[in-house]
C-alpha cells in the first residue's frame, strides 16, 4: 500500500528588500546597511508580494528575496502514520544570482505494527543534509505539542503578511486563531488516522498532548498504568521491561528492588511523586520505617524543582546508602511525620555530615526529637566540619556580573540588597545567621550563593539562596529562611527582579575563579571549567585542578602545594 495523503494545508509568502541605488560615503557602517560579499546595500524598505510580482522581480539582483513555503500534511503509509510539517525559506542575497534554500521538517510518527511513537527534525541547506534527529517513545519532550505550535505561529505570521491582524482570527468560534485552527484540523485528523488502526482515540484537544500520546502507547502495548501514569513518562523503562512485567508501577518496583503495599499505594496513588527521593529513602529506611511515612513526603513541590531534574533518569535508579541506626532510623520518621517543610536532601544532607566526621574519627550521634533540635544540630554539625576545613577561601566573579546582581531592589515599602557571597568570612557571617549549612557550599564550582535582605546590607531580616551554573543556564535551585524554612510569598517580588537579572547576565557569565591560602601560608589557585571527555562537554564546571581533601596530611605536614597529588 502506497502514501496516502488524508491532510495537506500550504501557506506560502514572499518578500522584497529595496535598496538605495547608491551609498553615501559612511554608509558601510550605517545602521541599515546590509553587508555581504557582493558589497554593502543601503536598506530601503521591503514589502510582502503576490505570486505574479515574483516573477517580476525574479532577475532583478538589485533585491533581496525571499520566498517562505509551508507544508502541513497527514500521511498515511501503509503500517505508519505521520504528521509532517515543513518549512522551506529560498532567498537570495542583494546582487546574487542564486537561491540559498533551507528545509526544515518536523514529524511524529506511530507505526502500528511496532506499537512505537517516533519524533524528529530533519534540516537540509540546498539538498545537502545539516542535521537529522530522531527519539523513539520520548514522551517526557513536548513534541507534538511543540509541533502544533509551529503550525500555529507559522500560518498566523502568512495571514498577517496577506492581510491585516482580523486576518488571523479564525471564523470557526472553536478556534482562537487561523493558526490554530490548521494545526488542530490537522492534529485531529492524525488522531483519527490512528484510531482507524488500533480503535483507540488520543485526546487531540488535549492542552497535554504527549500525555494522552503516553496513555495510548500504554494501551496499546497492553501495560497496565495507574490513574496518575502521566508523572512514568519521565522514566526511561524500556518497553520489553514494561511488557514483560505488564504493569509499570510492578516494573519500577522490581527494577529497584521495592517491596511493600505502602510503596505500591504510593507509586499508585501519588501525583508529581519525587521517584529520586522515593528510591532512596526506601533503601535508607527499610520496608518496615519506609511504611510508617507520611504519604505526601514523596510529592514534589514547586520549591524543590532542582529533584525534578533528577527524575529524568533511567527505570533503575542509583541511590546513595548510609549506615542509619534503628533508632536514628525512628528520629528520622517521627520527624518527617511531624513537620509539613522537612525535605528528604536537607536530612541527606545531615547524613552526609555525620558520616564526613567519621573520616576524622568524630563519632557524632543524632540527638534531635523535633524540627528546632534538628535545625540546631544542623548547625552543630557545620561547625564541626568546618574545623576540618583549612585555610581562607575567596571566590572571584567578574566586576560586571558583581554589578549588575548586586544592584539594589527597590520596592514600594522596603528595598532589598542582593549581595553574592565571596569569602569564608562572607559564607561563615551567613550561615551563623541563617542557621544553616551554607557555609560548606564556597568551594562547589557549580553554584553560586546569593544572600537578598531586605532593608539594607547588613539586615539579619534575608533568605539564602543558591543559583546552579549549567553549561548554558543559571538556575535558582534553593531559596530558604532561617532555619532552612521555606520562603513566604512577601519574597516573591524581589525573587522574580532577581531571577530576571540573573537570566539576563547568563550570555555574559564567566565561571568563578578560587583562592584559598592555607594555615601554613600556601596558597592555590583554581578556574572553574566545563571539562570535556569524548567530544562531550559535561553540564556542569568543575574545578580545573582538584582542592586538597579536608585535613590534609599534606598540608599539615607543610608540603609545597604544587608538589601535591593532582
Amino acid at each position: 500500500m502506497g502514501k496516502t495523503v488524508l491532510f495537506e494545508k500550504q501557506g506560502k509568502t514572499s518578500i522584497v528588500e529595496h535598496f538605495h541605488t547608491s551609498n553615501s560615503i559612511g554608509d558601510a557602517n550605517g545602521k541599515y546597511s546590509l553587508k555581504s560579499k557582493y558589497g554593502y546595500f543601503r536598506t530601503k524598505g521591503e514589502e510582502t508580494i503576490s505570486n505574479d510580482d515574483i516573477k517580476k522581480y525574479y532577475p532583478d539582483i538589485s533585491k533581496r528575496l525571499t520566498i517562505v513555503t509551508s507544508y502541513v500534511q497527514v500521511i498515511q503509509d501503509g503500517v505508519k502514520v505521520s504528521i509532517r510539517f515543513k518549512y522551506i525559506v529560498r532567498s537570495r542575497q542583494a546582487g546574487g544570482r542564486y537561491f540559498k534554500v533551507s528545509r526544515t521538517t518536523n514529524f511524529v510518527t506511530y507505526n502500528t505494527k511496532t506499537k512505537n511513537f517516533y519524533s524528529g527534525r530533519i534540516e537540509k541547506k540546498n539538498k545537502k543534509l545539516i542535521r537529522k534527529k530522531v527519539r523513539c517513545n520520548q514522551f517526557r519532550t513536548p513534541f507534538l505539542t511543540d509541533l502544533r505550535l509551529s503550525i500555529r505561529r507559522t500560518f498566523n505570521y502568512f495571514k498577517s503578511k496577506t492581510g491585516t491582524w482580523q486576518d488571523m482570527i479564525s471564523s470557526n468560534t472553536e478556534y482562537g486563531s487561523y493558526g490554530d485552527e490548521v494545526a488542530y484540523k490537522a492534529i485531529e485528523c492524525f488522531a483519527y488516522a490512528i484510531f482507524n488502526k488500533n480503535k483507540k482515540l488520543f485526546d487531540y484537544k488535549s492542552n497535554h498532548l504527549e500525555n494522552q500520546l503516553y496513555r495510548l502507547y500504554l494501551q496499546d502495548n497492553e501495560i497496565s498504568f495507574p490513574d496518575t501514569f502521566a508523572q512514568y513518562s519521565v522514566i526511561q523503562i524500556p518497553k520489553r521491561v514494561m511488557k514483560k512485567e505488564g504493569n509499570i508501577v510492578n516494573c519500577f518496583m522490581k527494577s529497584n528492588n521495592i517491596r511493600g503495599r505502602c510503596a505500591r499505594t504510593i507509586l499508585n496513588q501519588n501525583k508529581d511523586i519525587d521517584f529520586h527521593t522515593l528510591n532512596e529513602v526506601y533503601h535508607n529506611l527499610g520496608v518496615d520505617y519506609f511504611g510508617k511515612l507520611r504519604k505526601s513526603f514523596f510529592s514534589r513541590s514547586t520549591d524543590g524543582m532542582y529533584n525534578a531534574w533528577f527524575n529524568m533518569v533511567d527505570v533503575k535508579i542509583n541511590s546513595t546508602l548510609y549506615d542509619i541506626s534503628k533508632n536514628d532510623k525512628k528520629r528520622i520518621v517521627s520527624l518527617i511525620n511531624s513537620c509539613n517543610t522537612i525535605d528528604w536532601s536537607l536530612i541527606k544532607n545531615h547524613l552526609y555530615m555525620i558520616n564526613e566526621l567519621k573520616k576524622f574519627n568524630e563519632d557524632f550521634k543524632m540527638k534531635f526529637i523535633n524540627r528546632r533540635d534538628f535545625d540546631n544540630e544542623h548547625y552543630e554539625l557545620t561547625e564541626l566540619l568546618e574545623k576540618y576545613k583549612e585555610g581562607k577561601v575567596v571566590r572571584i566573579y567578574s566586576n560586571e556580573f558583581i554589578s549588575d546582581i548586586e544592584e539594589p531592589i527597590y520596592g514600594y515599602e522596603t528595598d532589598y540588597y542582593p549581595v553574592i557571597l565571596k569569602t569564608s568570612a562572607q559564607y561563615n557571617e551567613e550561615s551563623k545567621t541563617q542557621s544553616n549549612c551554607v557555609r560548606t557550599y564556597i568551594e562547589n564550582a557549580d553554584s553560586f550563593i546569593i544572600s537578598l535582605r531586605e532593608g539594607g546590607l547588613h539586615s539579619h531580616n534575608r533568605i539564602t539562596i543558591e543559583y546552579r551554573i549549567n553549561s548554558n543556564s543559571l538556575n535558582r535551585v534553593q531559596t530558604r529562611g532561617r532555619f532552612n524554612s521555606n520562603v513566604s510569598d512577601i519574597w516573591n517580588t524581589p525573587l522574580d527582579i532577581l531571577d530576571e537579572r540573573v537570566n539576563i547576565t547568563k550570555n555574559k557569565f564567566k565561571l568563578p575563579k578560587l583562592l584559598k591560602e592555607f594555615t601554613n601560608g600556601k596558597k592555590i589557585e583554581r578556574e572553574a571549567i566545563l571539562p570535556e571527555e569524548d567530544n562531550v562537554k559535561f553540564l556542569h564546571p568543575v574545578w580545573n585542578e582538584p582542592i586538597p581533601n579536608h585535613g590534609s596530611s599534606y598540608i599539615e605536614n607543610n608540603i609545597e602545594i604544587n608538589d601535591l597529588p593532582f
